[in-house]
């Protein structure tokens, strides 16, 4: 489980650098860019002090989490669309997770 400041600082990396979350990069050398990227925001995760990871750990746990989130805005889409005047669910997104979206 990611700390909530590593979590926070991986969004922002994120959304400043929108090849690494879809894992295209344009040129010849692309795969070391990611590489390089990867590896620089594992340094800066690493830095905050709640654990240590490689890059390659780092891009597994993103991949992960994206995966996650994604099945859970999946089955809070698919709850809301249920017909039968039961209890919704009670599950949401929080912020963070809406921009990890």
């Amino acid at each position: 489980m990611l700390h909530p400041k590593q979590l926070e600082v991986l969004i922002d990396f994120l959304e400043k650098n929108r090849d690494i979350v879809s894992g295209r990069a344009g040129g010849p050398n692309a795969r070391n860019i990611l590489k390089e990227k990867w590896q620089n925001i594992a340094d800066v995760l690493n830095s905050l002090g709640y654990g240590s990871k490689t890059a390659d750990k780092w891009l597994k746990t993103w991949t992960d989490m994206k995966y996650n989130l994604k099945k859970k805005a999946s089955d809070i889409k698919k709850d809301q669309s249920k017909t039968g005047g039961g209890l919704g669910s009670t599950k949401i997104l929080t912020p963070f997770e809406e921009r990890a979206l």
